[in-house]
């Protein structure tokens, strides 16, 4: 362990502090044919690397007993990480949002509204985690309830975000540890999503199915598109949502990259 690891946990001794090492660096690195633009590529990059030593730290220092699993699984990350930043895990009945954040401070923390407004994503907690690649660690600086997220958070309607203080967040894991035995729900309801038939699919795949060098996400919007151009947040979602149809879109948009990768060659 680096003497900079051991004088961060000497600061900061309820917030576990890991060590980024190169063989970690090398096992998240992506396949960059499996993302069509490069924001995709750091956010697998340093969402691998987050669920990677967070699970470590799970197996060899967390105080549960239960087996952990991703969710909805290891091999829809990248259909995730292709849109969305951010990384969930199920412990029990518990599921738990991994959000990193490469920032120099933690004066806030903000989590994509996939993650608190799709029914079937929404976590009971959500953990921020600093990521700092120049000096290979990383820090779990706390976690929030979903239900406290939908109450005290401010929203972003540009970017999507729910944002909260910082300080908002409990640093001590084992409270979250604690709570959990008592199996009260942490969530709390959000609005039903619409049904999304075929047609609006071709639509929609139609306007974010082209690679354009930057998430498609860019192109959702929380009002009513006022053109083709863009597409309305809780269609959106209903086509998160649903393994299938992200897993269409999301192979869509890297085969077209792949495409125009071999036109300029």
């Amino acid at each position: 362990m680096s003497s900079l690891i051991k004088m961060l946990r000497s600061i900061y001794p309820e917030q576990p502090f890991l060590e980024i090492t190169p063989e970690d660096m090398e096992a998240a690195s992506p396949n960059n044919a499996d993302y069509s633009y490069d924001v995709a590529r750091r956010y697998a990059l340093i969402n691998r690397l987050v669920l990677n030593c967070f699970t470590n730290w799970l197996l060899m220092e967390a105080p549960i007993e239960e087996e952990f699993n991703i969710w909805p699984s290891a091999e829809d990350l990248p259909s995730i990480w292709e849109f969305v930043n951010g990384t969930a895990l199920t412990i029990g009945n518990t599921r738990l949002a991994l959000i990193p954040q490469e920032t120099i401070d933690t004066d806030e923390f903000s989590v994509p509204q996939e993650w608190v407004d799709i029914p079937n994503w929404l976590a009971d907690y959500y953990l921020g985690v600093q990521v700092n690649l120049e000096q290979r660690w990383l820090r779990i600086w706390g976690f929030i309830s979903h239900k406290t997220l939908k109450q005290k958070a401010e929203y972003d309607p540009v970017l999507r975000n729910y944002s909260v203080p910082g300080e908002l967040l409990i640093e001590d894991l084992t409270v979250m540890w604690v709570a959990r035995q008592f199996q009260e729900t942490e969530r709390v309801e959000v609005l039903v999503l619409p049904e999304l038939f075929g047609h609006e699919f071709d639509r929609i795949s139609e306007v974010l199915g082209k690679p354009r060098g930057y998430s498609p996400r860019l192109l959702v919007t929380n009002s009513e598109p006022i053109d083709d151009s863009e597409v309305a947040f809780p269609k959106w979602a209903a086509l998160m949502s649903k393994h299938n149809l992200r897993q269409q879109l999301y192979s869509k948009l890297c085969g077209n990259h792949y495409r125009e990768r071999l036109k300029n060659f």
